[in-house]
C-alpha cells in the first residue's frame, strides 16, 4: 500500500471513530420506563432572563448549590431534574438531601456542622443555624466588597444558595406558563391563576396535575400531562420548544464535553491522529453552540 493511500485510510479511520464517538448523543432516545422526568427536561421555562429547558435550570441550579449535577442517596442515583421534581412536589423528601456544599472551616463551625468527613448537608440540617447565618450575612453584606475576607464571602454563598433552593421550592424563578398577548413574557405557576387565557389555563393546569401526579408516583398520568404541555407548547412556540429540547439532549450526553475534549487533545498537541482531524470538527461544533444558545 501507497504512503498515499496509507495517509487516505488513516484520514477515513479517524473520521468514522470521531462519528461513532459523537453519534450517540444524536441518537432518538429510547422510550422511557416509569416516569419520563427527561421529558419534563426538554420542557422550556424562562428562568434568569433567557428561555432555557427545565433541565438546564435543575443542572445549573444543584451545580451552584452542590457543585456537581446528580446525587447518590441509598444507593440510587438521583438526576438533576428528578432532585429538581422532589424539591417542588416533595418537599418533604427534599429537604433531608445532602446536597449543600460547606467547605469553609468558619461556616461550619458556625452552622455546627462537626462532622469532618462529611462536606454535603441537607436543608433541613442548615435551617436550625438560620439565625446565625441570617446574622451573619447581614454583617457581611454591609462591609464593602473589597473589604470583605472569605469567610463573609462563604457565608454569603451560602445565604445565596440557601434562597436559590426556596425560590425553586416555591416555584417563584421560574416562569413556565407563556403570557397571554397583552402581556410580555412568561408566567410563574401560580401567577397564571389570576386571569388565565384559554391556552394558559390549559398549560397551567396540566403543569398542577403533573406535580400532583408526580408527588402521587403515578407514572402514567405524570407521563401524559408532559405530552400535553409538550404539545400545547408547540402550537405557538415551536421554535422555543425545539431549541430547550435541543439544548437538553446536548446537557444529558454531555455533547459539549465531548467536543471539548477533542479540542483539547488537539491543543495539547496530542500525536494522536484523531484529535488532529476531529478539532475542526469540535471547534465548529463549540462555535455553533455558542450561536445556537447565545
Amino acid at each position: 500500500m501507497t504512503k498515499d493511500r496509507q495517509n487516505k485510510l488513516v484520514v477515513v479511520v479517524a473520521l468514522v471513530l470521531t462519528v461513532v464517538y459523537l453519534l450517540p448523543p444524536l441518537m432518538p432516545r429510547p422510550a422511557a420506563e416509569g416516569m419520563d422526568v427527561r421529558a419534563v427536561g426538554e420542557l422550556p421555562v424562562l428562568f434568569s432572563g433567557r428561555f432555557k429547558p427545565i433541565d438546564s435550570v435543575a443542572r445549573n441550579s444543584l451545580m451552584a448549590i452542590s457543585g456537581r449535577q446528580s446525587f447518590g442517596r441509598h444507593g440510587e442515583r438521583i438526576d438533576a431534574v428528578t432532585w429538581l421534581l422532589d424539591v417542588i412536589a416533595r418537599p418533604e423528601l427534599a429537604r433531608d438531601y445532602d446536597v449543600f456544599r460547606v467547605d469553609h472551616p468558619g461556616v461550619r463551625e458556625m452552622m455546627g456542622l462537626s462532622d469532618a468527613r462529611r462536606k454535603r448537608f441537607s436543608y433541613n440540617t442548615l435551617m436550625q443555624r438560620s439565625a446565625e447565618l441570617q446574622a451573619q450575612a447581614a454583617l457581611a453584606d454591609e462591609t464593602p466588597l473589597a473589604q470583605r475576607d472569605l469567610f463573609q464571602n462563604k457565608v454569603l454563598q451560602l445565604s445565596s444558595q440557601l434562597s436559590l433552593y426556596q425560590a425553586l421550592a416555591g416555584m417563584h424563578a421560574m416562569n413556565l406558563v407563556p403570557g397571554d398577548p397583552m402581556h410580555q413574557g412568561w408566567l410563574p405557576l401560580h401567577a397564571s391563576e389570576m386571569n388565565p387565557a384559554p391556552q394558559q389555563s390549559g398549560i397551567a393546569e396540566s403543569y398542577r396535575a403533573l406535580l400532583d401526579a408526580y408527588k402521587a408516583r403515578d407514572a402514567v398520568f405524570f407521563n401524559q400531562q408532559a405530552v400535553q404541555i409538550h404539545t400545547a407548547l408547540l402550537a405557538d412556540h415551536r421554535s422555543l420548544v425545539d431549541k430547550a429540547s435541543l439544548e437538553a439532549s446536548f446537557n444529558h450526553y454531555g455533547l459539549f464535553y465531548r467536543a471539548s475534549l477533542l479540542y483539547l487533545a488537539n491543543r495539547v498537541g496530542s500525536p494522536c491522529f484523531l484529535a488532529e482531524v476531529a478539532s475542526p470538527l469540535s471547534r465548529a461544533m463549540r462555535s455553533g453552540c455558542c450561536w445556537w444558545f447565545g
